[in-house]
This record gives C-alpha cells, sequence and structure tokens, in this order.
C-alpha cells in the first residue's frame, strides 16, 4: 500500500553534514561511535547494523525502550546517530538539535533535500513498508475483492495526499507483490542476522 524510507539522523554534536564526512569521522573511530534505536531486533537496529557492515564501520548499537528515548540522548550527543522515518524525525529536525544526512531509498518527496546512501554506502536501502493481510485460506473472490478497493484507495488522490502527510508515498500494488516483498524482506534481515550473528543482547 505505501511505503516510509529510513533517514540517516545524526546528532549536532556530530562534525558532519553528508554521509560521507559522517562514515569518514566514524571509521576513523572504531568502538567510539554508537547508534540509537527503539530497540533489539527492532527494524532501525538492523538499518544501523545493516549500515554498520556495509560502511565498514564499528559504530556500538544502543538499545531504547523508544525511539522517543533515543532523540533525548542524540540532543545531549550522547547518541551519535539513528535511523528514523521522515515523519518521526521532522519536529526533531526542525528543532536543530538533530540533523538528516540521507535517506535509505530513492530521491523522495517525504525527505527533500536528502541524497540516497547508497551514493555513498553501495547496496545500502531500508524503509517501512505497509501491506494487507488476510487469513491464508480468505475465498478467492473475497482476495480479488479487498486487493481491488485497496489498490483503489492508494490511488485515490484524496487518501495519497492524506498518506504523503502521514510521512508515506503511495503505491497500490497487487498480492503478489506484496508477497514477494514480504518473503523477500524477510529472506534479507534473517540472513543479516546470520551473517552478523546478531543475538538479543546485542
Amino acid at each position: 500500500l505505501a511505503t516510509s524510507p529510513y533517514i540517516l539522523v545524526v546528532s549536532s554534536a556530530v562534525p558532519a553534514t553528508m554521509v560521507e564526512e559522517f562514515t569518514a569521522w566514524a571509521r576513523a573511530r572504531p568502538g567510539e561511535v554508537n547508534y540509537g534505536s527503539s530497540g533489539v531486533g527492532t527494524t532501525p537496529h538492523l538499518t544501523g547494523a545493516l549500515f554498520n557492515a556495509l560502511a565498514k564501520l564499528q559504530m556500538v548499537h544502543v538499545p531504547y525502550r523508544g525511539t522517543g528515548q533515543v532523540y533525548t540522548e542524540l540532543r545531549r550527543g550522547d547518541v551519535h546517530a539513528l535511523f528514523d522515518t521522515p515523519s518521526t524525525a521532522a519536529p526533531h529536525l526542525a528543532s536543530g538539535a538533530v540533523r538528516a544526512l540521507g535517506v535509505g531509498g530513492p530521491v523522495t518527496s517525504l525527505a527533500p533535500g536528502l541524497p540516497p546512501i547508497s551514493r555513498t554506502v553501495p547496496g545500502f536501502g531500508s524503509e517501512v513498508w505497509f501491506g494487507l493481510f488476510g487469513p491464508a485460506r480468505l475465498p478467492p473472490a473475497l482476495t480479488a475483492k479487498l486487493q481491488a478497493v485497496a489498490i483503489g484507495a492508494a490511488r485515490d488522490p484524496a487518501i495519497r495526499e492524506k498518506l504523503a502527510g502521514l510521512g508515506a508515498e503511495p503505491h497500490g500494488e497487487d498480492g503478489d507483490t506484496l508477497q514477494r516483498v514480504a518473503t523477500e524482506e524477510r529472506e534479507r534481515w534473517v540472513r543479516l542476522v546470520h551473517e552478523l550473528g546478531l543475538k538479543a543482547s546485542d
């Protein structure tokens, strides 16, 4: 139905205004730079771990019980970085206490002016996606009807405008596409967890 990309947010205490400056700064400080998340195993945690691996950094993960706590520490400069969605980050960015460096997807109106992180860190990408699911044995006729309604809603100008205001980019694709995306995403993150040996204590 819709997606929202993650953006890289850093504390104003971090001497970087571009992704390449941040990676160079962090690379020169192995084990000293950290990134916060809303908890172990959350997508912001795994997004940071992916960035860490692809950029060849040694940032330390600091889990919190919610994004609000991370921003408190970001403003203090005790946490250096966070991956968050544009809508959640917007009020904090407006305060000037934190700054956004790049977006985890292609250039988007949801994060105007931010370059794709993949330009600096090839292969990087991460976004939140929203889909409509139902029971496995849902009758085909009902499945088709629900798909048609959902796709129609995602293509309705008023709903598209509403979604954009909530920080989401409408798509309106069919169930087969959603199934493929869901499967690929699961496989991708499971593979990352195994490759990095991430555990519940990380």
